[in-house]
């Protein structure tokens, strides 16, 4: 159920309760002081505050009486003022009813509204409640109530891996969670999201290639990489803006060309995805003609924190090495790249650059390449890395 659209509507059942209350209390009050001083003032039982005490034989004032003594002119006037203040008073309490009953209209003309407005509301969850998205996730994820992946045993009566709705309190709204279990100790972990393709296939049983959101650290947030699935391997892959060939502009000096790498993920990310246990790799590769790579140092690349490297792929780390330096298969066995041979013939120097200390490339330096003849051109694949399943 959706928590927010339940809060908003007992929120209008208590706000049309409270309306109906005032309303109600302020019409019954105004009623009965209207009454109270209406009775009064036909029965002529006033307040003492209002009344003055009269006496059979009293007189007209200034005259004698046939039976009683002179009048006494003074009490006259006394009970006639006090008359005059009764009459001002029930006036100015009948205009005070009457505001009060102006009030109560508004009050109830604010009631219909919330009334209607409630109604409204009502039909809009009936409605909400007959969509199919509803009744889906209310299958998948049952009641709201669990507050860690230890409960879902209890609460869902399951131990199947998997995406499960969590609330630790009621002052958070929910959220999902990642729980996958042993059979053997119980819980074995809860993430939000898969830490790479491995969990995503050993997890939660996805085992084909596509994209998905991984969260190898908790404290970051997740981003997507591509999964590709492969026997008994799973590959995780962050993809960058500079993966198909490129061609060296015209520059002469050593590094005179530069090309800055970007990832869909920042490089946090990308570090915590390689903290994980496995094997990461960058495939790189030079395309040459008449264009040196090492020898002179025309080229390089520098590692995820800015440090200046000068090793290739395939070298294992070996500073001013490729990988025909390694095995000593280089077109020309004094220099350690074929394109250090730096004729007119195309050549090439490629192979996986597997020093996880360094990875990701963040930027290639090249030079050499502002010659009639001279011509390159560089690759640099996705960061990848693979994990047994």
């Amino acid at each position: 159920m959706n928590a927010t659209k339940l809060v908003i509507f007992y929120a209008i059942v208590i706000l049309s309760l409270s309306v109906n209350l005032v309303y109600t209390q302020q019409e019954n009050a105004g009623t009965q002081l209207y009454n109270q001083l209406y009775n009064q003032l036909c029965t002529g039982q006033v307040d003492d505050r209002y009344s003055h005490t009269t006496h059979n034989n009293a007189g007209l004032p200034g005259k004698r009486g046939a039976k009683g003594d002179k009048g006494d002119s003074s009490s006259f006037y006394t009970n006639e003022e006090n008359n005059q203040k009764f009459a001002r008073k029930l006036v100015s309490l009948h205009k005070q009813l009457i505001s009060v009953q102006v009030e109560n209209q508004n009050l109830h003309i604010q009631l219909n509204t919330t009334e209607q407005k409630l109604v409204i509301v009502e039909k809009k969850f009936e409605d909400y409640k007959t969509e199919s998205r509803f009744s889906d996730i209310a299958d998948r994820l049952g009641p709201i109530g669990v507050t860690s992946c230890q409960e879902v045993p209890r609460f869902y009566g399951t131990t199947s891996n998997g995406i499960y709705l969590i609330q630790p309190s009621y002052t958070v709204p929910p959220f999902n969670v990642t729980c996958y279990f042993n059979t053997n100790t119980g819980v074995m972990n809860s993430l939000e999201r898969p830490r790479s393709c491995q969990d995503v296939a050993t997890i939660f049983g996805h085992a084909r290639d596509g994209t998905y959101s991984i969260k190898p650290n908790p404290s970051l947030p997740a981003f997507e990489v591509h999964c590709s699935f492969s026997g008994n391997t799973a590959t995780t892959s962050v993809a960058h803006d500079s993966e198909a060939e490129l061609e060296v502009s015209d520059c002469g000096s050593a590094k005179c060309y530069n090309r800055v790498i970007r990832y869909t993920a920042t490089i946090p990310q990308i570090r915590a995805l390689i903290a994980i246990d496995g094997e990461c790799r960058q495939y790189i590769k030079y395309r040459c003609k008449d264009s040196r790579l090492f020898r002179s140092i025309p080229a390089g690349w520098e590692s995820w924190d800015g440090t200046l490297r000068h090793y290739w792929g395939g070298s294992g780390g070996r500073e001013g090495y490729c990988a025909c330096g390694v095995t000593g298969t280089c077109a020309d066995t004094r220099y350690q790249c074929n394109c250090d041979k730096n004729d007119q013939v195309w050549r090439e120097d490629a192979g996986y650059l597997d020093q996880e200390q360094d990875l990701p490339v963040t930027k290639l330096y090249f030079g050499d390449t502002n010659g009639p003849t001279q011509n390159g051109h560089h690759t640099l694949g996705s960061l990848q890395c693979r994990h047994n399943l």
